[in-house]
This record gives structure tokens, sequence and C-alpha cells, in this order.
């Protein structure tokens, strides 16, 4: 009877070692499951970290776009102020010679005077008429660039609430 005993305590011994073996394997298992799962969450934070930090330069780009934009807006309206200023001189001046012509050879010179100051408001309206030129391009890129980080902040967003 005490050999049947030592059988049983035997058999319920390696039972209980079996168990203990599953028990640790699947400990394992579970602790490796846990830390794959930890270090996805530590590379998801980092990503959102990543991403926030990306929104945040985006959101100062579209500010100083829109602050750029402005300016370029307030500079193109100068510019076209200049240039309504420019047309009204030129029409003047051309009045003006048109009215010394009239008058005879004793104006001569006044008329080379006002053709001359005449001959210089065109090229100043032309340049001034080049630079509207360039103030509305580059209004236009502004825009344009605006737009593409208008786009972009959005696909950033829609990225932070997918995530």
């Amino acid at each position: 009877e005490l050999h049947h005993e030592r059988l049983a305590v035997e058999q319920l011994t390696q039972e209980l070692g079996a168990e203990l073996a599953t028990a640790k394997e699947k400990a394992a298992n579970e602790a490796a499951e846990a830390t794959s799962k930890t270090q996805a969450l530590t590379e998801a934070e980092s990503r959102i970290d990543s991403l926030l930090q990306e929104k945040e330069v985006a959101e100062k780009l579209a500010q100083d776009l829109e602050t750029s934009l402005a300016a370029a807006r307030q500079t193109r309206a100068d510019t076209e102020e200049e240039l309504k200023a420019s047309k009204g001189m030129t029409d003047e001046l051309r009045e003006k010679v048109t009215k010394a012509v009239r008058k005879g050879k004793g104006f001569q010179e006044q008329k080379n005077e006002l053709q001359a100051q005449l001959a210089q408001n065109k090229e100043e309206l032309s340049a001034v008429e080049e630079k509207l030129a360039d103030v509305k391009r580059l209004a236009d890129e502004k825009e344009s660039l605006l737009t593409s980080k208008e786009e972009e902040i959005q696909s950033v967003k829609e990225l932070l609430r997918s995530e």
C-alpha cells in the first residue's frame, strides 16, 4: 500500500509539474503579448506626438501664409492706387502738352519738358503695372500655397481623428 501511495504521489507530482510547465508557458506567452502591446502603444503615442508636432508646424505655416497673403493684398491695393494716380497724372500732362502745342512755338520748350515728364510718367506707369502683375502673381501663388497647406492640415486632422 505504501508503494501505491508512492506511485500516486509520483503521478500527482508529474501532473503538477506538467501543469506548472503549462502555466509557466502561458504566463511567458501573456508576458510577451503584453510587451508587444506595450511597444505598439508606445509607438502609437510617439506617432501621435509626431503628428501633433507636424500639425503645429502646419498651423504656424498656414498662419504665416495668411499674414503674407494679407501683406501681398495690401501691396496690391497700394500699387493699384499708385497706378490710378499715375494714370491721372498722365492724362493731365497729356492735356497740358496739347494746350501748349496749340499756343504756338513759344511754348515749344514747355512742351518738350512736359513730353519728357510724360515719358517718365509712362515709364513709371509701366513699372507700376509690372509691379502690379508681380503682386497679382505672388498673391495667386500665396493663395495656392495657402489652399495646399489648408488641405494638408485637414488631412492631418483627419489622420488624427482616425487614430
